[in-house]
């Protein structure tokens, strides 16, 4: 196991992570994933062609 993991625990309950503003299935949970991985994952999202910038203002 990578010890960047070691100090991460779930929730007893991810009722305790539900974002109320947001649809049921939208849940925060803190640390979930590190810095590097979201900006890896906004990276590609950006390449990917007709998507918006990551850091493009949210039309939600």
């Amino acid at each position: 196991m990578d010890s960047s993991y070691a100090s991460f625990h779930l929730p007893a309950s991810l009722e305790a992570c539900r974002i109320g503003s947001l649809p049921p299935a939208a849940y925060y949970i803190a640390d979930f994933i590190s810095e590097q991985e979201a900006e890896t994952i906004l990276r590609k999202v950006a390449q990917r062609p007709g998507t918006l910038h990551p850091r493009a203002p949210s039309t939600f």
